[in-house]
């Protein structure tokens, strides 16, 4: 129940602020725009908690994908027709089934993951490993800034902070992931 309370808190509540970004994603998107990772990865985050209790409870694999299924679509649903700056995208159905299938496989598992033979705790420190390599050697490239170049200059030189006097000065050049604009390349707007 615990893990459908969450499911609910975190997928339900409006967002007016984020009514623009969800009209303009397309329903079929997995991945997309400049937090689609993130958001992938959280989807699947999300549904491992449920996926994990009915393992513990022995729930069937087909069964329990089933619940997984119909309520991702339900929450889907909701987020469609009745709530504000929600998007409903397809993305979302395949990561939240995913996180609920590896919680459930986890624990059906669970016993041989916590006193595994030699075999598996070498498989297990591979694909730990693996997983690790990989998330390290992706991180830096998921974590760029979203801006493009003309709406970084335009936030950097902006006009007033409060509370701080405006920059006299003149910006000669900047870097924007790793490479460098002179002042001549901004577009003015």
């Amino acid at each position: 129940m615990g893990a459908i309370v969450l499911i609910g808190a975190m997928t339900l509540p409006a967002a007016p602020e984020a009514a623009a970004a969800a009209a303009r994603t397309p329903w079929w998107c997995v991945a997309c725009g400049s937090i689609g990772t993130a958001d992938l990865i959280q989807n699947i985050a999300l549904f491992v908690p449920l996926g994990f209790v009915l393992g513990i409870a022995r729930v069937r694999k087909a069964a329990a994908i089933l619940l997984i299924v119909a309520l991702t679509v339900g929450v889907e649903l909701l987020q469609a027709s009745a709530i504000i700056g929600r998007d409903a995208s397809l993305g979302d159905v395949l990561a939240n089934t995913i996180g609920g299938v590896l919680g459930w496989m986890v624990a059906s598992r669970r016993r041989a993951l916590l006193t595994p033979e030699r075999p598996g705790a070498l498989a297990a420190v591979v694909v730990i490993g693996t997983g690790f390599a990989i998330v390290a050697a992706t991180t830096p490239s998921l974590l760029r800034p979203a801006l493009s170049r003309a709406e970084y200059t335009r936030a950097r030189v902006a006009p007033e902070v409060a509370g701080r006097p405006r920059f006299a000065g003149e910006v000669l050049d900047f870097a924007v992931n790793g490479e460098t604009y002179a002042d001549r390349d901004v577009p003015r707007s």
